[in-house]
């Protein structure tokens, strides 16, 4: 489902930033995880007695939010199939490989 084609071989320096991203990416699972168990202790302290007015909240909330991001707008597996995809062909979604739409992608990526 999942399948990229890459025909580039990657270069020795890129093993340094994968390095860090994944120094970086544990470490952010662990705040996430961290503030997930504070999260789910206040929703159970507080909010018990709202459960279908917290579901509304948060189904409204993120429907707002996703609307203005162009990719949370498209099925996920295309998402993950254009994301994937190199930028020298003649496929080009939305500007997505343009350097003059990457502000303008970037606001999009941080409404998340």
């Amino acid at each position: 489902m999942f399948q990229v084609h890459y025909d580039r071989d990657w270069h020795f320096f890129e093993v340094v930033f994968f390095v860090i991203l994944g120094i970086f990416g544990g470490l952010y699972g662990e705040f996430v995880i961290k503030w997930n168990l504070r999260a789910q202790a206040f929703r159970k302290h507080y909010l018990t007695k709202y459960a279908i007015a917290e579901a509304t909240f948060l189904a409204g909330a993120t429907a707002v939010i996703c609307y203005f991001n162009m990719f949370l707008r498209i099925d996920m597996t295309e998402s993950m199939e254009i994301l994937f995809r190199e930028c020298e062909g003649a496929h080009d979604y939305n500007g997505l490989c343009q350097y003059a739409h990457m502000l303008m992608l970037l606001g999009s990526k941080l409404t998340i």
